[in-house]
C-alpha cells in the first residue's frame, strides 16, 4: 500500500511480508530483474530511493540491480572503511554481472560526533580514500533521531528544527546536486 506524505512523497513501506519473498528468488530464473522492470514501467518520478538492510540478501541484490547510484549510509566507526570496501568488492564482484552501471556513488556519514576524535579520524580517511563519493554534509548524532524513530515518524516532522533534520534536508540538497 502507498502512503503519501504532506510534501508528495509517495511511500511504499516495508512489512514483514517481504521476508517471505526470499525463497521466491532461489526458485526463479532472472528474479533479481523484477524490481528493475517494475520501477522502469513506473510512472515518471524523480527518485526512487530504497533502503536496503546492511547484508546482502535478495532483496538487496536487487535493489541493487535496479539502481543507477548507491547511496551507503554509514556511521563514523572505526570499521566503516572496511565495510565500505566490502560494499564496493561485493558490487564489483556480484552485481555488475547483473548491473554493469553499479557503482558506490555516494558516502552519507551519520551520528557523528565531530568532538570524538575517532569520527574525525574516520571522517578524514573516508575523504581520503572516496573523495568523490563522501559527501560533503554529515548527519550529527542527536537523540531526536532516536526520539522520532520510537515515534514512528521522520525526523524532519518529530523535530523540524534540529541539527539532525536540517542535516538531512541538506543531505538531499547535496545529493539533488551530486546527480548526473
Amino acid at each position: 500500500a502507498t502512503t503519501i506524505t504532506a510534501s508528495g512523497i509517495h511511500l511504499v513501506p516495508a512489512t514483514k511480508e517481504l521476508d517471505s519473498v526470499g525463497p521466491y528468488f532461489l526458485k526463479k530464473p532472472g528474479a533479481h530483474g523484477i524490481l528493475r522492470k517494475a520501477l522502469a514501467g513506473a510512472p515518471d518520478v524523480d527518485f526512487n530511493l530504497i533502503d536496503c538492510p546492511g547484508d546482502f540478501d535478495h532483496l538487496t541484490i536487487s535493489a541493487l540491480v535496479a539502481c543507477t547510484e548507491v547511496l551507503a549510509a554509514v556511521m563514523t566507526g572505526a570499521m566503516e572503511l572496511e565495510a565500505l570496501m566490502r560494499i564496493e568488492n561485493y558490487i564489483t564482484q556480484q552485481v555488475e554481472l547483473l548491473n554493469p552501471t553499479a557503482r558506490l556513488n555516494h558516502i552519507l556519514c551519520g551520528r557523528v560526533e565531530l568532538g570524538q576524535v575517532i569520527d574525525q579520524q574516520v571522517l578524514a580517511a573516508l575523504r581520503e580514500t572516496y573523495p568523490d563519493q563522501t559527501m560533503r554534509t554529515i548527519i550529527p548524532k542527536s537523540v531526536r533521531v532516536s526520539e522520532s524513530y520510537s515515534a514512528e515518524e521522520p525526523v524532519v516532522r518529530w523535530a523540524p528544527s534540529s541539527s539532525a533534520s536540517r542535516a538531512y534536508r541538506d543531505a538531499a540538497q547535496e545529493l539533488v546536486e551530486r546527480m548526473p
